[in-house]
């Protein structure tokens, strides 16, 4: 961990900084991100609990919408053909 922070450019990138290609930004930007977020997990958690109730009602909305559909995917129906 000690090294990725070392590389650490002043604006929070990673990569260099004159580089023409954007690729050569985001990429070691993108991969050190992921190494250090794994570093750092420590299991299932919200890294903002004042959102936990937010979350919550979001989630039993999403559930109440997909049990409508789901209900309405299982009423059986009459096919009458000609």
């Amino acid at each position: 961990m000690d090294y990725l922070m070392s590389c650490q450019n002043a604006d929070g990138s990673w990569g260099d900084p004159e580089a023409d290609d954007m690729y050569c930004r985001y990429h070691p930007t993108w991969n050190r991100y992921h190494g250090l977020r794994d570093y750092a997990w420590r299991g299932r958690r919200l890294s903002f609990p004042q959102f936990g109730p937010l979350l919550a009602c979001e989630k039993k909305q999403s559930r109440a919408i997909s049990n409508r559909r789901d209900s309405k995917r299982l009423q059986p129906t009459l096919a009458i053909y000609h």
